[in-house]
């Protein structure tokens, strides 16, 4: 059976609204083809006619606000503030998860920590991480117990000896 097109399996699931997270334009045309009524999201890249449930981003000169509460402004009404303050974000772990995930691609298992480092850059150079950051990390006192480990391409090798691992 061929792959249905994103806007036939929204219609499929008789969706009700979207709320479209990314900037890009290109989000907006799947829930309008898919005559989702209710298109809601941030304003940006003249996204006007995509969306019909408009969000504008405060502008404000202080450093802009933590993205939980970017998002969670879109569960209440454009303009309106959030009702509560929101709790920090927590990482829960699952310990025996994390130990066979561990085992399953060669790491030390929980409690050791495990650090992995992607040297490499998609685009060259100029879009890495410089090569002496990494060199850092051996002199860290915090880190002298820690499994290091680099995964790349090919191409990454010219950083591999700037690594702590």
């Amino acid at each position: 059976m061929p792959a249905l097109p994103a806007p036939a399996i929204l219609q499929r699931q008789d969706a009700l609204s979207a709320l479209l997270t990314r900037a890009a334009t290109q989000s907006g045309g799947v829930p309008l083809f898919a005559d989702i009524r209710l298109r809601s999201g941030y304003v940006g890249e003249s996204r006007y006619g995509l969306l019909n449930l408009l969000y504008r981003a405060p502008r404000s000169s202080r450093p802009s606000r933590p993205m939980r509460e970017h998002y969670a402004q879109l569960a209440e009404a454009p303009g309106a503030s959030l009702p509560v303050a929101l709790a920090a974000p927590r990482l829960r772990v699952d310990t025996a998860v994390a130990a066979a995930t561990a085992h399953a691609f060669g790491f030390a298992a929980p409690p050791v920590r495990n650090i992995v480092l992607c040297p490499g850059a998609e685009y060259g150079p100029a879009k890495r991480w410089p090569a002496e950051r990494f060199g850092a990390l051996r002199d860290r006192d915090d880190l002298v117990d820690t499994a290091c480990r680099a995964i790349g391409a090919d191409h990454d090798s010219d950083t591999h000896g700037c690594l702590p691992c």
